[in-house]
C-alpha cells in the first residue's frame, strides 16, 4: 500500500514538472547565435561567428544573436558595419531577429571608422527585430551616419549609444546624423543615448521625414545641424511621438539663413511633444 502511494505521489510530481515547463518562458522563440571578436571563443558557446553579419545571415526568424564585447576592441571592418538584419532577403525571406550585446552598450562598440554607417533596415522589418545595447560611433554618409530606416521598416532600438556619427550632405541630403528614418518607417527609439552626432541639413540627432517613430526616454545632448539640432521632423504624412526624453545643449548652425530648432523642429507635420526635458 505504501508503496502504491509514493508511486501515485512521485507520478503528481512529475505530471506537475511537465505542465510547469510547457509554460516556462525561454527568453527566445528561436536559437541563439553568437558573435566574439574578444578573443574567449564565445565563452565556449556555439555557433560562434567571427563578426556580426556572419550571424545575422546565419539567422532565421526569431532568433537571437549575441554580441560579446571589450571596450578596448572595437567591431570594425566590412562585415561589422553597414549592418543589415536582411542582407539575404532575396533567397532566406524577411525575418525579424534580435541582435543583442551581452556586455551592454560601454563596452560592445561598433566603429565605422568614418566609412559607412552602424545598421540600415530597409526590408520591412517588424518592431520584432531588436538592436539592444550597442555603441554605434564615427559613422559617416550622406543621409544616416548612425543608423537607417527606409521602406516601412519600424524595428526597436534600444539601450544604444549613438555618437560622433554624420550626416555628410548638405541641401536635400546631409540628413539624420544619428538616426534617419524616412519612408512611412516607424521604428520605437527608446532608452538610447543619442550625443554629438552632426549633419549638414537637418537632425544632427534624430530626422524624421514622412515617418511617424516613437522616441521616448533617450537622452539626445551635444547635437549640431542647420534645422532641428536635437530631433527634426518633416513631411504632412509624418507624426511622431516624441516623449520623456532629455534634449540638453544641441545647437543649430546660426550662420545658415534657415538655421532654426536647436531641440526640436517640425515641418508640415504631426508631431506629439509630451514631457520632455528641453
Amino acid at each position: 500500500m505504501k508503496t502504491k502511494k509514493l508511486t501515485t505521489i512521485l507520478g503528481l510530481i512529475f505530471s506537475a514538472f511537465i505542465f510547469l515547463g510547457a509554460f516556462q518562458d525561454t527568453g527566445t522563440n528561436g536559437n541563439i547565435l553568437y558573435v566574439d571578436n574578444t578573443g574567449s571563443s564565445c565563452n565556449g558557446n556555439s555557433p560562434c561567428y567571427p563578426t556580426i553579419q556572419d550571424a545575422i545571415d546565419a539567422a532565421e526568424d526569431g532568433d537571437t544573436v549575441l554580441v560579446y564585447g571589450v571596450p578596448n576592441k572595437p567591431y570594425k571592418g566590412a562585415r561589422n558595419k553597414n549592418l543589415d538584419f536582411n542582407q539575404l532577403i532575396s533567397t532566406k525571406g524577411k525575418i525579424d531577429i534580435t541582435v543583442e550585446s551581452v556586455n551592454g552598450a560601454e563596452d560592445t562598440i561598433i566603429d565605422c571608422e568614418n566609412g559607412g554607417r552602424g545598421f540600415i533596415f530597409q526590408s520591412g522589418e517588424t518592431n520584432a527585430s531588436v538592436l539592444d545595447g550597442f555603441t554605434i560611433r564615427n559613422g559617416a554618409l550622406l543621409n544616416g551616419g548612425g543608423i537607417y530606416f527606409r521602406y516601412n521598416s519600424s524595428p526597436t532600438i534600444l539601450n544604444c549609444i549613438i555618437e560622433k556619427n554624420k550626416a555628410t550632405g548638405s541641401g536635400s541630403t546631409g540628413n539624420g546624423g544619428g538616426i534617419y528614418c524616412k519612408d512611412n518607417s516607424s521604428p520605437v527609439i527608446e532608452y538610447n543615448a543619442i550625443s554629438d552626432n552632426s549633419a549638414g541639413s537637418r537632425g544632427g540627432g534624430i530626422h524624421c521625414e514622412y515617418s511617424s517613430p516613437q522616441i521616448s526616454n533617450n537622452t539626445i545632448s551635444g547635437n549640431k545641424a542647420i534645422q532641428g539640432a536635437g530631433i527634426s521632423v518633416f513631411g504632412a504624412t509624418a507624426s511622431p511621438i516624441i516623449s520623456y526624453n532629455t534634449i540638453s545643449g544641441n545647437h543649430f548652425e546660426d550662420s545658415a539663413v534657415l538655421s532654426n530648432g536647436g531641440g526640436i523642429w517640425c515641418g508640415s507635420s504631426t508631431t506629439t511633444i509630451l514631457s520632455n526635458k528641453i
